[in-house]
């Protein structure tokens, strides 16, 4: 059978036709594939990178509790130790009836009207006493801070009686006191106390009605021992208050003492000149049982 030319041409243009579109299917198939594997691929990618970012931001999140966790409890930490008081050490207070707080003075220094450096002098207090050359040691008043500087009050040996100024603590070493002298002018006795409760008491002489002893808060200053032959017996206690009518006797400058005496028969009376007399035993004893700073008190 012979094929005509034009129907070859025919049967050409068909099966150009069929493998183009053979091919067209195959590349669209091979596209398609492709596509597919490559959103597959990228869609992994994503869901990894999104696990990754997940567990990176999980991890950071966690370091950021953690690290906000540790500054938390380092700042209460730090407010807890901030905010807690320091306690304060116990020092010397007012005196009571049965204790009292001594200061003795350990180098030269200004007693001032205030508790304040700029404040008025009013006494220079040497820490040699004058009499018996022996240490100074003063009655405690009262204590306080000022400008984180701690400042005493105490009681001076200087007229008027009572008078009172505030010296820098560290000038000043302390200690209790357990003893006290209270001295009944109308009953003429001496009682003396330890811890609030008369450990011993005796009859005494005191100022005649035309040098009366002063009544008032005082202090043993110094203690002198003397023959016991003297007018003032074997012990004189100077206090640090000071006669209100006379400004000098036998050549002192008018402080009255607690001593002993040469006339006993004139204990129970009113006979001297301010100072309180005692038979000389009893002085002695007195003197043994009260050292200096400890406080008097003399009322009517």
């Amino acid at each position: 059978m012979i094929i005509s030319s034009a129907r070859v041409s025919s049967v050409l243009r068909r099966v150009a036709l069929t493998t183009a579109g053979v091919l067209a299917f195959s590349a669209g198939l091979a596209l398609a594939q492709s596509t597919s594997s490559s959103t597959d691929t990228s869609g992994t990618q994503t869901t990894q990178a999104t696990q990754t970012t997940s567990t990176t931001q999980g991890t950071t999140t966690q370091s950021q509790l953690a690290a906000t966790t540790t500054a938390t409890t380092t700042t209460t930490t730090t407010t807890s130790t901030t905010t807690t008081p320091t306690p304060t050490p116990s020092g010397p207070k007012p005196p009571t009836r049965v204790v009292s707080w001594n200061a003795r003075v350990l180098a030269p220094v200004y007693a001032r009207a205030n508790p304040s450096p700029s404040a008025k002098k009013v006494m220079f207090v040497n820490p040699i006493a004058p009499y018996t050359h022996g240490p100074t040691v003063l009655l405690v008043l009262d204590q306080k801070v000022v400008d984180d500087i701690s400042w005493t009050k105490v009681l001076l040996p200087k007229r008027p009686n009572g008078s009172a100024g505030w010296v820098r603590s560290d000038y000043l070493r302390f200690w209790k006191q357990r003893m006290r002298i209270v001295i009944d002018q109308s009953a003429r006795m001496t009682f003396v106390y330890r811890d609030g409760k008369v450990v011993y008491r005796t009859r005494n002489a005191v100022g005649k009605p035309e040098t009366p002893t002063p009544n008032g808060y005082y202090a043993i200053a110094e203690k002198a021992f003397l023959p016991s032959w003297g007018f003032l017996g074997p012990v004189v206690l100077v206090t640090t208050g000071y006669s209100e009518v006379l400004n000098e006797y036998a050549g002192g400058n008018g402080r009255f003492a607690l001593h002993g005496t040469s006339q006993p028969w004139l204990i129970g009376t009113r006979a001297s000149h301010g100072c309180i007399r005692h038979r000389n035993s009893s002085i002695v004893t007195i003197s043994k049982m009260v050292g200096l700073g400890t406080p008097v008190r003399i009322h009517a």
